[in-house]
Protein backbone atom coordinates (compact mmCIF):
# COMPACT_ATOMS: atom_id res chain seq x y z
CA UNK A 1 0.00 0.00 0.00
CA UNK A 2 1.38 3.41 -0.95
CA UNK A 3 1.09 6.77 0.74
CA UNK A 4 -2.25 8.41 0.16
CA UNK A 5 -4.16 5.15 -0.19
CA UNK A 6 -6.35 3.41 2.36
CA UNK A 7 -7.94 0.00 1.94
CA UNK A 8 -11.52 -0.20 2.93
CA UNK A 9 -14.70 -2.25 3.27
CA UNK A 10 -1.98 -8.66 -35.72
CA UNK A 11 -1.82 -11.35 -33.32
CA UNK A 12 -2.88 -14.85 -32.44
CA UNK A 13 -3.86 -16.32 -29.16
CA UNK A 14 -1.38 -18.87 -27.87
CA UNK A 15 -2.01 -21.45 -25.18
CA UNK A 16 -3.05 -20.35 -21.68
CA UNK A 17 -4.39 -17.07 -23.00
CA UNK A 18 -1.01 -15.85 -24.23
CA UNK A 19 -1.20 -13.27 -26.99
CA UNK A 20 1.69 -13.81 -29.37
CA UNK A 21 3.30 -11.77 -32.12
CA UNK A 22 3.89 -12.98 -35.66
CA UNK A 23 7.45 -13.98 -36.47
CA UNK A 24 8.70 -12.03 -39.46
CA UNK A 25 8.47 -14.03 -42.67
CA UNK A 26 8.13 -17.47 -41.02
CA UNK A 27 4.43 -17.69 -40.31
CA UNK A 28 3.49 -17.43 -36.64
CA UNK A 29 5.32 -18.71 -33.60
CA UNK A 30 4.76 -18.27 -29.92
CA UNK A 31 7.07 -15.77 -28.26
CA UNK A 32 7.26 -14.68 -24.67
CA UNK A 33 4.99 -11.67 -24.16
CA UNK A 34 6.78 -8.41 -23.48
CA UNK A 35 3.80 -6.52 -22.03
CA UNK A 36 3.03 -6.68 -18.32
CA UNK A 37 0.16 -4.18 -18.30
CA UNK A 38 -2.59 -3.27 -20.78
CA UNK A 39 -4.49 -0.03 -20.11
CA UNK A 40 -7.95 0.96 -21.37
CA UNK A 41 -8.80 4.66 -21.56
CA UNK A 42 -12.15 6.19 -20.67
CA UNK A 43 -14.71 8.25 -22.56
CA UNK A 44 -12.90 11.60 -22.55
CA UNK A 45 -9.17 10.81 -22.84
CA UNK A 46 -6.99 9.18 -25.46
CA UNK A 47 -4.31 6.60 -24.76
CA UNK A 48 -1.99 9.56 -24.09
CA UNK A 49 -3.68 9.94 -20.71
CA UNK A 50 -1.60 6.97 -19.52
CA UNK A 51 1.80 8.37 -20.55
CA UNK A 52 2.78 9.25 -16.97
CA UNK A 53 1.58 5.92 -15.60
CA UNK A 54 3.55 4.03 -18.24
CA UNK A 55 6.68 6.01 -17.37
CA UNK A 56 6.20 5.16 -13.69
CA UNK A 57 5.61 1.50 -14.56
CA UNK A 58 8.86 1.50 -16.52
CA UNK A 59 10.67 2.78 -13.43
CA UNK A 60 9.25 -0.23 -11.57
CA UNK A 61 10.49 -2.65 -14.23
CA UNK A 62 7.13 -3.16 -15.94
CA UNK A 63 6.09 -2.54 -19.54
CA UNK A 64 2.66 -1.12 -20.26
CA UNK A 65 0.62 -0.52 -23.40
CA UNK A 66 -2.21 1.99 -23.48
CA UNK A 67 -4.77 0.82 -26.02
CA UNK A 68 -5.93 3.39 -28.57
CA UNK A 69 -9.58 2.49 -29.08
CA UNK A 70 -11.40 4.13 -32.00
CA UNK A 71 -14.41 6.41 -31.75
CA UNK A 72 -16.69 3.89 -33.47
CA UNK A 73 -20.29 3.82 -32.30
CA UNK A 74 -21.05 0.92 -34.63
CA UNK A 75 -18.59 -1.51 -33.04
CA UNK A 76 -19.75 -4.08 -30.50
CA UNK A 77 -17.56 -5.47 -27.74
CA UNK A 78 -16.22 -8.21 -30.03
CA UNK A 79 -14.98 -5.57 -32.47
CA UNK A 80 -13.19 -3.62 -29.76
CA UNK A 81 -11.66 -6.79 -28.33
CA UNK A 82 -10.30 -7.69 -31.76
CA UNK A 83 -8.65 -4.27 -32.00
CA UNK A 84 -7.20 -4.65 -28.52
CA UNK A 85 -5.72 -8.04 -29.39
CA UNK A 86 -4.24 -6.63 -32.61
CA UNK A 87 -2.58 -3.76 -30.73
CA UNK A 88 -1.19 -6.06 -28.06
CA UNK A 89 0.22 -8.37 -30.71
CA UNK A 90 1.77 -5.48 -32.63
CA UNK A 91 3.47 -4.34 -29.41
CA UNK A 92 5.14 -7.72 -28.92
CA UNK A 93 2.49 -9.73 -27.11
CA UNK A 94 1.48 -10.24 -23.50
CA UNK A 95 1.53 -13.19 -21.13
CA UNK A 96 -1.16 -12.90 -18.44
CA UNK A 97 -0.99 -9.11 -18.15
CA UNK A 98 -2.71 -6.85 -15.66
CA UNK A 99 -5.58 -5.06 -17.39
CA UNK A 100 -6.34 -1.54 -16.15
CA UNK A 101 -9.59 0.22 -17.07
CA UNK A 102 -10.34 3.89 -16.40
CA UNK A 103 -13.85 5.34 -16.16
CA UNK A 104 -16.09 4.17 -19.04
CA UNK A 105 -13.29 1.85 -20.16
CA UNK A 106 -14.77 -0.45 -17.55
CA UNK A 107 -17.47 -1.55 -20.03
CA UNK A 108 -14.74 -3.44 -21.92
CA UNK A 109 -12.48 -4.51 -19.06
CA UNK A 110 -13.93 -7.98 -18.55
CA UNK A 111 -14.02 -8.88 -22.24
CA UNK A 112 -10.48 -7.68 -22.97
CA UNK A 113 -9.09 -9.23 -19.79
CA UNK A 114 -10.68 -12.59 -20.59
CA UNK A 115 -9.36 -12.55 -24.16
CA UNK A 116 -5.83 -11.69 -23.00
CA UNK A 117 -5.86 -14.27 -20.20
CA UNK A 118 -5.23 -11.48 -17.68
CA UNK A 119 -3.98 -12.23 -14.20
CA UNK A 120 -5.73 -9.22 -12.60
CA UNK A 121 -8.07 -6.33 -13.44
CA UNK A 122 -7.54 -2.90 -11.90
CA UNK A 123 -10.66 -0.74 -12.06
CA UNK A 124 -9.52 2.89 -11.92
CA UNK A 125 -12.49 5.13 -11.05
CA UNK A 126 -14.22 2.80 -13.47
CA UNK A 127 -17.76 1.87 -14.36
CA UNK A 128 -18.34 -1.73 -13.27
CA UNK A 129 -20.91 -3.65 -15.32
CA UNK A 130 -23.86 -5.38 -13.70
CA UNK A 131 -22.42 -8.87 -14.03
CA UNK A 132 -25.11 -10.51 -11.91
CA UNK A 133 -28.30 -8.90 -13.24
CA UNK A 134 -26.71 -8.43 -16.67
CA UNK A 135 -28.38 -5.08 -17.23
CA UNK A 136 -26.77 -3.12 -20.06
CA UNK A 137 -24.67 -0.12 -19.08
CA UNK A 138 -27.10 2.19 -20.88
CA UNK A 139 -30.06 0.85 -18.90
CA UNK A 140 -28.07 0.83 -15.67
CA UNK A 141 -27.23 4.52 -16.09
CA UNK A 142 -30.78 5.42 -17.09
CA UNK A 143 -32.16 3.73 -13.98
CA UNK A 144 -29.50 4.90 -11.53
CA UNK A 145 -28.16 8.17 -12.94
CA UNK A 146 -28.72 10.15 -9.74
CA UNK A 147 -26.90 7.62 -7.58
CA UNK A 148 -24.00 7.14 -10.03
CA UNK A 149 -23.02 10.72 -10.87
CA UNK A 150 -22.11 13.73 -8.76
CA UNK A 151 -25.04 16.22 -9.01
CA UNK A 152 -22.94 19.02 -10.50
CA UNK A 153 -21.72 16.71 -13.25
CA UNK A 154 -25.30 15.92 -14.23
CA UNK A 155 -25.99 19.62 -14.71
CA UNK A 156 -23.31 20.04 -17.38
CA UNK A 157 -24.36 21.07 -20.86
CA UNK A 158 -21.00 20.21 -22.46
CA UNK A 159 -18.79 17.15 -22.15
CA UNK A 160 -15.21 17.40 -20.83
CA UNK A 161 -13.79 16.57 -24.27
CA UNK A 162 -15.89 19.37 -25.80
CA UNK A 163 -15.04 22.13 -23.34
CA UNK A 164 -11.58 22.39 -21.69
CA UNK A 165 -12.97 24.39 -18.75
CA UNK A 166 -15.25 21.48 -17.91
CA UNK A 167 -12.32 19.05 -18.01
CA UNK A 168 -10.28 21.34 -15.75
CA UNK A 169 -13.10 21.51 -13.19
CA UNK A 170 -14.25 17.89 -13.20
CA UNK A 171 -11.27 15.80 -14.32
CA UNK A 172 -8.04 17.68 -13.61
CA UNK A 173 -8.89 19.92 -10.64
CA UNK A 174 -6.30 18.21 -8.42
CA UNK A 175 -3.40 18.69 -10.86
CA UNK A 176 -0.78 21.43 -10.80
CA UNK A 177 -0.82 23.97 -13.63
CA UNK A 178 1.79 22.26 -15.81
CA UNK A 179 0.18 18.83 -15.57
CA UNK A 180 -3.28 20.29 -16.11
CA UNK A 181 -2.16 22.06 -19.29
CA UNK A 182 -0.64 18.86 -20.61
CA UNK A 183 -3.68 16.78 -19.62
CA UNK A 184 -5.94 18.97 -21.73
CA UNK A 185 -4.03 17.80 -24.81
CA UNK A 186 -5.09 14.21 -24.09
CA UNK A 187 -8.82 14.92 -24.40
CA UNK A 188 -10.80 13.12 -27.08
CA UNK A 189 -14.17 11.35 -27.20
CA UNK A 190 -14.64 7.62 -26.85
CA UNK A 191 -18.33 6.75 -26.91
CA UNK A 192 -18.77 3.00 -27.51
CA UNK A 193 -22.52 3.25 -28.08
CA UNK A 194 -22.81 -0.31 -29.32
CA UNK A 195 -21.09 -1.74 -26.25
CA UNK A 196 -23.17 0.11 -23.66
CA UNK A 197 -26.33 -1.33 -25.24
CA UNK A 198 -25.10 -4.91 -24.80
CA UNK A 199 -25.82 -7.16 -21.86
CA UNK A 200 -22.51 -7.56 -20.03
CA UNK A 201 -20.82 -10.95 -19.83
CA UNK A 202 -20.68 -12.98 -16.67
CA UNK A 203 -17.97 -11.78 -14.32
CA UNK A 204 -14.69 -13.39 -15.34
CA UNK A 205 -12.82 -15.51 -12.83
CA UNK A 206 -10.05 -12.92 -12.55
CA UNK A 207 -9.03 -11.11 -9.33
CA UNK A 208 -9.91 -7.42 -9.16
CA UNK A 209 -8.71 -4.27 -7.42
CA UNK A 210 -10.95 -1.19 -7.40
CA UNK A 211 -9.18 2.18 -6.99
CA UNK A 212 -11.62 4.79 -5.67
CA UNK A 213 -10.76 8.52 -5.89
CA UNK A 214 -12.39 10.11 -2.85
CA UNK A 215 -12.43 13.60 -4.45
CA UNK A 216 -14.02 12.39 -7.70
CA UNK A 217 -16.30 14.98 -9.33
CA UNK A 218 -17.75 12.59 -11.91
CA UNK A 219 -18.76 9.39 -10.10
CA UNK A 220 -20.09 9.44 -6.56
CA UNK A 221 -17.53 7.81 -4.23
CA UNK A 222 -20.30 5.96 -2.39
CA UNK A 223 -21.50 4.45 -5.66
CA UNK A 224 -18.00 3.30 -6.56
CA UNK A 225 -17.57 1.68 -3.15
CA UNK A 226 -20.92 -0.06 -3.51
CA UNK A 227 -20.31 -1.52 -6.97
CA UNK A 228 -16.80 -2.60 -6.01
CA UNK A 229 -18.27 -4.68 -3.22
CA UNK A 230 -21.50 -5.86 -4.86
CA UNK A 231 -20.30 -6.44 -8.40
CA UNK A 232 -16.66 -7.39 -7.84
CA UNK A 233 -16.72 -8.69 -4.27
CA UNK A 234 -13.87 -6.44 -3.14
CA UNK A 235 -13.39 -3.51 -0.80
CA UNK A 236 -12.22 -0.44 -2.68
CA UNK A 237 -8.79 1.10 -2.27
CA UNK A 238 -9.25 4.80 -1.57
CA UNK A 239 -6.93 7.43 -3.00
CA UNK A 240 -7.37 11.13 -2.28
CA UNK A 241 -7.56 12.36 -5.88
CA UNK A 242 -10.05 13.42 -8.50
CA UNK A 243 -11.41 11.30 -11.34
CA UNK A 244 -8.06 10.97 -13.15
CA UNK A 245 -5.39 9.73 -10.72
CA UNK A 246 -3.58 8.41 -13.79
CA UNK A 247 -2.78 12.08 -14.44
CA UNK A 248 -2.51 13.57 -10.95
CA UNK A 249 -0.88 10.64 -9.08
CA UNK A 250 0.68 8.33 -11.67
CA UNK A 251 3.36 7.00 -9.34
CA UNK A 252 0.84 5.73 -6.82
CA UNK A 253 -1.30 4.19 -9.53
CA UNK A 254 1.75 2.44 -10.98
CA UNK A 255 2.60 1.07 -7.54
CA UNK A 256 -0.91 -0.35 -7.14
CA UNK A 257 -0.68 -1.93 -10.60
CA UNK A 258 2.71 -3.40 -9.75
CA UNK A 259 1.22 -4.97 -6.63
CA UNK A 260 -1.50 -6.55 -8.77
CA UNK A 261 1.15 -7.87 -11.17
CA UNK A 262 2.86 -9.97 -8.49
Amino acid sequence: MTAGTVRRSPATRGRSGRITAAAGGVGKREVEGVLDVVLIHGSAQSAEGFVLVNAALHDLGLTGLALDLPQREDLDSKGFVERAVDQVGAAGGADRPVVVAHSLGGVLAAQIAAELGARHIVWLAAYVPDFRGRTSAASDVDLNRQSIYVPEFLQLTASPFEEPAVAEEFMFHDCDDAIRSWALTTLRPFQPAGVVQERPPLRPDIPSTYVLPTADRVFRPEWMARVAYRRLGVSAVDIDTGHCPNVSRPGEIAALIAEAAK
